[in-house]
């Protein structure tokens, strides 16, 4: 593990205190490389982040994946464990090798609003691809403009989130 390792769970745990639903997995890039300064290291692949996420889970801790019909887009989550808000039905789970408890659990409402099949892999490689266009482009966040919503890089008040979340 490295000075990036679960910066994901620090981020999406601090955006969940504020009350708010979850973070895009291009943000999560995003905030990471602009953290560390190193937007040409991990920034045009995502998939670094979903195996970190299956692999090595932050302990007592599940990560969720959920549509967010705000953003139409797939939106990361973290639940204790034992959490009442847990998703527990319609879904798919996936597990660290040698583990009982799930480390991701993605929603059935996600497979749907992609249009895919219940099948694991293709599940997260359709996460991943669709995260990694906008991560090609330099898009890691989603914000409202004038013209609706859409990626574009990250805004002040974001870096402004990323520094306290991984201060």
């Amino acid at each position: 593990m490295n000075k990036y390792t679960q910066s994901w769970f620090r981020l999406i745990k601090h955006w969940l205190d504020r009350k708010r639903y979850g973070l895009t997995l291009p943000f999560l890039v995003g905030a990471t490389a602009f953290k560390y300064n190193e937007y040409s290291k991990y920034t045009d692949d995502s998939s670094h982040i979903i195996e970190e996420i299956i692999e090595y889970p932050f302990d007592g801790y599940i990560v969720h994946i959920r549509w967010c019909p705000d953003y139409n887009s797939e939106v990361f989550a973290v639940y204790e464990v034992n959490s009442p808000y847990r998703l527990k039905k319609s879904c798919q789970e996936y597990y660290p090798k040698d583990k009982e408890v799930p480390s991701l659990i993605i929603d059935n409402e996600v497979v749907a609003q992609l249009k895919l099949k219940k099948d694991k892999n293709e599940i997260i490689s359709c996460i991943i691809n669709r995260a990694n266009k906008h991560l090609k482009l330099g898009n890691y966040s989603r914000v409202w403009t004038d013209d609706g919503l859409m990626y574009g890089p990250l805004v002040e008040e974001e870096k402004i989130f990323i520094q306290e979340a991984l201060a």
